[in-house]
This record gives C-alpha cells, structure tokens and sequence, in this order.
C-alpha cells in the first residue's frame, strides 16, 4: 500500500502522504471462537480454512487460548456441522453442548472435556458477543461447575445483567454499577480513566457523556459526604 516513493538520503518509504482506497467489508454475520492451543494441535490444516471454511477469520494468540474472530457471507444454517468438521472433536471423549435460536441468528457452541473448556464458539449480532477476557479466563479453569457450564451456554456471567446495572458501553458491554464502582474505588476524575480501567468509552464514544455525567455524579455525591463530615 506504499507508493514507490523513497527519501533522497535515508531512502524510507514515504509513509505519511500514501494514498489508499478502502470499502466497507460486509458479512452476513460475526462470530468469535476460542480454542486450547493444545486440543487444536490435533485439528485440521488451518488451510482448510481458507478454501472451505470462512469468508473471513483472523488468528489471536492469548495467553489462556486461540481466538478467532470470524465473518462469514454465506448462511449460518450449517456453522455447526462445519466447526465438527474443522475442530478436533471426538464424540467419545468430548461433550458438545450447543444452544441455538434461528429467529435471533444466534449460536452458542461450548466444548468440554473432563469437565475442562476445550473450545467456545459464539455467533451473535455484535452486541452480543461475550466478553472476550472473562471468556478467555475460563480456559486457566481445570475443572468447570455447572454453573461455569450456564454461564458458557449464555455467553457471559449468570448474574452479570443485575451486578452491572444498565447497560452504559454497548461495544464492551460495561454497565452503570461497574463504572460507578470503578470512579469510586479508583478517585477517577476523568473518562480517559474509566477507558483504561474498564474500555468503556475507548470505541465508538457515543457512551462519553455519560460517563463523563456519572463521574461528576460520584464527585458531587463525594463532596457531600466531605461536608457533611465536616460539620
């Protein structure tokens, strides 16, 4: 994407005034997919992937598992019989738990074994999606409750919609009662700090507002406490 364009004396390329074009990309729907490094060892050539899989997928490593995140144009009717195909999935020693609603084209895919996290495949509109690091934290898990296994099939933490409170930051599902909490504990005083405890706010920032209302809820609130204390 670089023009052939090169300094005199240090011969780099030109990269500050390099025209591109680019287009909106568009699938017809978006998934992400978390695997253990050591259960995919034994799975087919991610090559496959290309010539039969998705339209589109990108690799992640993480320090708990694989993810990809994926986009497809074709039809969600069959992802699920294609995962079987591509992951290695063995009905004896595996248990695939699987919950799926055609209305809302959403898919939760949870694999297990001995009651550990083999893979987690989740497809949903964006908003959706789980949490990437508390469904990433659950492959450190050796052994998963029933509970765990609730909370895959739902795709994020039994409970979280109470403890969270409304929603605030849709791109990273963050709640009023978490960011609360957070300006609270943390003395912020900003929402470039709400950002970088939480994300809330560091996407779109159509959320920033309010954010930026709740911290002076929490200083206003602070400050009344202070002056009550005081007299």
């Amino acid at each position: 994407m670089v023009n052939p364009v090169v300094d005199a004396i240090s011969g780099e390329p030109e990269f500050k005034h390099t025209p591109v074009m680019i287009q909106p990309f568009y699938g017809r729907w978006q998934g992400v997919l978390y695997v253990r490094p050591e259960w995919m060892a034994s799975a087919p050539s991610e090559k496959q992937w290309d010539k039969d899989a998705f339209t589109w997928w990108v690799k992640i490593q993480t320090a708990q598992a694989i993810r990809y995140e994926i986009v497809d144009r074709t039809e969600s009717l069959h992802v699920a019989n294609k995962l079987q195909d591509l992951l290695p999935y063995d009905a004896e020693n595996d248990e695939w738990l699987m919950y799926e609603d055609v209305h809302t084209d959403t898919l939760h895919i949870v694999v297990l074994r001995e009651d550990r996290l083999m893979a987690a495949f989740y497809l949903a509109p964006r908003e959706f999606l789980p949490d990437r690091d508390w469904l990433a934290g659950l492959f450190s898990r050796h052994r998963l409750s029933a509970l765990h296994r609730r909370a895959l099939l739902a795709g994020m933490p039994i409970g979280q919609a109470n403890n969270e409170g409304a929603l605030v930051c849709s791109c990273f599902k963050v709640g009023k009662n978490r960011i609360i909490e957070t300006i609270k504990t943390k003395n912020i005083t900003n929402e470039k700090q709400v950002t970088a405890c939480l994300k809330a706010g560091g996407n779109c920032g159509s959320c920033l507002p309010e954010i930026r209302g709740l911290i002076k809820q929490c200083q206003s609130e602070r400050e009344s406490e202070l002056s009550n204390e005081a007299n």
